[in-house]
């Protein structure tokens, strides 16, 4: 690794994200009304830019930036990549909600661009003052996209959730940093790892400093019992943001905790040993409780809700495993992320494309949709057998990998329970897709006046290719991904 480094070019797509946000708002202010799609587009084109702009200045370099504050290297490319790929799925999948719904269309998609710049950031902090800005920049911007249909109480309620939920989170996140401080004197991950992993150390206000930092983490990933806030803001927030919450999101909290464990706790093999237990018990409740719930269901939105609480189960015993796979286990985790957020937008985009003009929210409102819009209903049956883990899908491929990952570092209960947790989660995904499939609509026709633009058919088309291709052919990705599990060796 090259030592610290202030080199400015290193933080070019930080730089141009920040200014094509920028960008967005302005052309919001310039482009005349009746046009007003084109703000969103501008963005889009920019993202796409910004892929190349990030490959190109930082893909390949390992390198720490700012007295070692930040870390450059293939982990936050990759990662850097995602966010980028996931900003651009949602800004097409928002196109017709954000033109039937708001005014002011360069707010919202400039609150998407600045909520992935605060995920970049946080991806490549190495120290805990920076990735808590980050967090928040991140938090802030999520806070408002929930609330963006503020003529509806939903919307307006599950804002308020959020914010209490997620500054109370940041609050203890940020206790539990300053009682850290207290002891070590730095903010920075190796500095506190070396304190960490003194022989016999063990001060009692660290250890709980530690913990309320985890805390504060587990409440941001929905774990058990920090999840109570995702079902109804979930069910609240305009259903692009309910994905890009549960997709995005998601995405960068475990990409944080990873950073965090390897960083932080792996090299005090003492602390290590004890919160890998802790967290092999949040895991097991967390896919419990949210498959368990989640059964129970009758409206969409809460369904994927606790749907996704387990999912956050599964990625979190993969976290158990760090230390005991050679890093095997980081890009199994960095595949089932991928894998997840392709086959989310399968379910989310079609959801959306029902959902947008009118007040569906029940399961059994889909029933007879196959009849009426066939292509949509194959996007969310396979988006839903993938999240199942059936073979064909990606969803089959993520979860093997993992779950023999976790398997060959020592755990193969706790992966028989997350194989058993899966097969809880298809009961429920089938209700789905017998309401589509099987059931008869209570109306005639229920369905016919859906219309669907070229965006989010664009979005549609490509979530299903992308299920089922990364499923049979994974090697392209998985190659990619292996590079990132030097991490742990």
């Amino acid at each position: 690794m090259i030592e610290g480094s202030n080199n400015l070019l290193l933080l070019t797509p930080e730089f141009v994200l920040a200014g094509l946000a920028l960008l967005v708002f302005t052309a919001d202010l310039i482009i005349p009304e009746g046009k007003k799609e084109w703000v969103g587009r501008i963005a889009v084109v920019g993202l796409i830019g910004l892929l190349f702009v990030t490959a190109s200045t930082v893909m390949g370099i390992t390198q720490p930036v700012y007295n070692n504050f930040l870390l450059v290297d293939h982990y936050s490319f990759v990662f850097k990549m995602i966010f980028i790929t996931v900003g651009i799925i949602t800004i097409l999948m928002s196109e017709e909600f954000v033109k039937t719904n708001l005014t002011s269309q360069g707010e919202y998609y400039g609150l998407v661009l600045l909520a992935i710049l605060g995920m970049n950031i946080l991806v490549q902090s190495q120290e805990f003052l920076t990735a808590y800005i980050s967090l928040e920049l991140l938090s802030f911007c999520l806070y408002v996209l929930v609330g963006y249909s503020k003529f509806n109480p939903k919307s307006n309620e599950a804002a308020i959730k959020y914010i209490i939920f997620g500054t109370f989170s940041s609050a203890i996140l940020l206790y539990g940093l300053s009682m850290v401080y207290s002891v070590v004197g730095s903010t920075l991950y190796s500095d506190i790892a070396q304190v960490l992993s003194t022989s016999g150390f063990m001060d009692p206000v660290a250890m709980l400093g530690i913990t309320f930092i985890m805390i504060g983490i587990a409440f941001k990933l929905g774990i058990v019992p920090f999840h109570s806030w995702i079902p109804d803001v979930y069910e609240g927030a305009p259903i692009p943001v309910t994905a890009y919450l549960a997709i995005g999101a998601k995405i960068a909290a475990f990409a944080f905790l990873a950073r965090v464990v390897i960083g932080v706790m792996l090299p005090a093999e003492e602390l290590w040993s004890s919160w890998k237990i802790i967290f092999a018990i949040l895991a097991i409740s967390t896919m419990v409780i949210g498959n368990g719930i989640a059964i129970v269901q009758t409206k969409v939105k809460r369904m994927l809700a606790y749907s996704s609480i387990g999912h956050s189960g599964v990625l979190l015993s993969g976290i158990v495993v760090f230390g005991s796979t050679n890093g095997i286990v980081l890009e199994s985790l960095g595949y089932y992320l991928v894998g997840y957020a392709v086959t989310s937008f399968a379910v989310f985009s079609a959801i959306t494309a029902v959902t947008y003009n009118n007040n569906i929210e029940l399961i059994k409102d889909f029933a007879g949709l196959s009849d009426e819009k066939p292509l949509l209903s194959a996007s969310i049956a396979i988006g839903l057998f993938s999240l199942a883990g059936l073979p064909l899908f990606v969803g089959f491929t993520i979860k093997f990998y993992l779950f023999s990952s976790i398997s060959i570092g020592g755990y193969l209960w706790l992966a028989g329970i997350a194989v058993l947790a899966s097969l809880v989660s298809l009961y429920y995904y089938l209700i789905m897709i017998k309401s589509m499939y099987v059931d008869v609509p209570e109306q005639e026709r229920a369905h016919a006046d859906i219309t669907v633009r070229w965006p989010m058919w664009i979005v549609i088309i490509l979530s299903i290719l992308m299920t089922i291709a990364l499923g049979i052919y994974p090697d392209p990705l998985v190659n990619q991904l292996n590079e990132i599990s030097d991490l742990l060796k």
